[in-house]
């Protein structure tokens, strides 16, 4: 840390905070509790969900009071502030008016996005959402479709959301230490889990327009009135469930950006 500061020092112009941060916080998955039978094990599962609420407390109370968060308005009536304050402990809400909300809302746009980027290839854009160890996961997955479909189209979609998108785990710890105020927003680095559960579908075609995906079986839902072009053929729809974690830095402008992927505890 005193390298760091010693290098801001030394190099004012280069930003020593924007380097890629090599650990991630302590988010977790919460583990399912059965209460109805009591256990050591369901006593441990439980103590770490209930560890993991107050962090997850903890770091909401930090983004709120520093106006962080994603489509947040501070209010000036007491009983907004009230009603702020008590939006802390809803981490994991998924109702349409939470504070939590527009995050949710912006982390299911980036997950959309960087999935049509991946499916185009477009490189460009896959480094604009992603970080870390994901970026070089994203970008070999899109090198593959080069290599299998070279001149050919994907087209990726995004149907619907099978459960609503939920944060389940966010953590927040100072991770600018300059002497100086940043310029730009805050102090905070922000690791955020969220799980998407989506049904979704690819379609891939030949340079010819020739189908190279398993099409749909007939009849096939539609999304809308709106019919699709005549030459493209459904493909078949599957559900995918991920726990992807979201990385921002609150002094860099920019998105949010995937960092790292987890998953559920394996049964015995």
């Amino acid at each position: 840390m005193e390298k760091m500061i010693a290098f801001a020092h030394l190099m004012p112009t280069v930003d020593p905070w924007g380097q890629e941060i090599t650990e991630t916080l302590d988010v977790a998955i919460p583990y399912p509790v059965k209460y109805t039978s009591p256990s050591k094990e369901t006593f441990e599962h439980a103590k770490v969900n209930l560890t993991n609420f107050f962090k997850n407390s903890s770091t909401m109370s930090s983004l709120i009071s520093l106006r962080s968060l994603p489509g947040f308005r501070p209010h000036n009536s007491w009983r907004q502030r009230i009603r702020n304050s008590l939006q802390a402990f809803k981490v994991q809400s998924v109702e349409p008016d939470a504070l939590i909300a527009p995050f949710r809302k912006l982390a299911l746009k980036s997950y959309e996005d960087l999935n049509m980027a991946i499916a185009n290839q477009a490189d460009k854009d896959v480094k604009k959402f992603t970080t870390f160890t994901y970026q070089d996961r994203a970008l070999e997955l899109a090198k593959s479709f080069r290599k299998k479909n070279p001149n050919g189209r994907n087209i990726w979609q995004l149907h619907r959301t099978l459960t609503p998108t939920q944060v389940l785990s966010m953590r927040a710890m100072e991770g600018y230490l300059a002497d100086a105020e940043p310029r730009y927003g805050n102090r905070l680095l922000v690791h955020a889990l969220v799980k998407f559960d989506t049904e979704q579908s690819l379609e891939m075609y030949d340079a010819r327009g020739n189908p190279l995906h398993t099409p749909a079986e007939l009849p096939y839902m539609v999304d809308s009135d709106k019919p699709l072009e005549s030459w493209r053929v459904p493909a078949g729809r599957k559900r995918v469930t991920e726990y992807l974690i979201l990385e921002k830095r609150m002094w860099i402008p920019g998105n949010w950006q995937f960092r790292e992927q987890l998953w559920p505890a394996a049964k015995p």
